[in-house]
């Protein structure tokens, strides 16, 4: 979601995106995700853990493997 994308969004846009009606309300949703509200700002904490890692050979592999067959293919 927005948490992926963005380091942080202004309040008020992110209760217009999710359809919210009072702070009150973007208040409970952000506690319940561990986000942070400050200066009107809606803070999304960054968990270093969520990084994947990428096996890049083994996708280049099966990339040109890809590749040949779409060749015999045509």
């Amino acid at each position: 979601m927005s948490e992926k994308a963005y380091k942080s969004l202004p309040a008020a846009y992110f209760m217009k995106m999710l359809m919210m009606t009072s702070e009150a309300e973007l208040k409970d949703y952000a506690e319940m995700r561990g986000w942070e509200i400050r200066d009107s700002t809606v803070f999304f904490v960054k968990d270093s853990s969520d990084k994947l890692a990428i096996p890049s050979t083994e996708t280049i592999s099966e990339m040109l493997h890809y590749a040949k067959e779409l060749e015999r293919i045509v």
